[in-house]
């Protein structure tokens, strides 16, 4: 296992299922932020580029992975402490606090974007 893992980039960790039978929600996260960063980042920044190259993207469209707003998204609640402090510093509206969680204006979840984690 710890070969397959040299060979493919990945810290031994992500595969070894007796070490994260251990680990705290946070251990995870800090993982998954180590893999994206060294493992993943690589590969998808490679096709984000090559897909948003004119020939197959209108020129000026560029295509990015929410990589940060779904695999590496933190926990609701942290989540909501942020949002809660930057309100109260009035560093963001309501508005903006919704858009943030994907919920539109009226709290409904329902956003203008069809596709908003593309």
């Amino acid at each position: 296992a710890l070969e397959l893992a040299r060979a493919c980039n990945v810290p031994a960790t992500m595969i070894d299922a007796e070490q994260l039978r251990s680990s705290t929600y946070q251990n995870v996260i800090d993982q998954r932020k180590e893999f994206a960063a060294y493992s993943l980042a690589p590969l998808y920044t490679a096709i984000e580029d090559r897909l948003s190259m004119d020939d197959l993207t209108p020129r000026g469209t560029y295509i990015r992975f929410a990589v940060d707003e779904t695999f590496l998204r933190v926990d609701p609640l942290t989540r909501l402490q942020v949002t809660g402090q930057l309100l109260a510093l009035n560093l963001i509206s309501l508005d903006q606090a919704k858009e943030m969680e994907g919920l539109a204006p009226d709290g409904s979840g329902d956003t203008d974007d069809p596709n908003p984690d593309i």
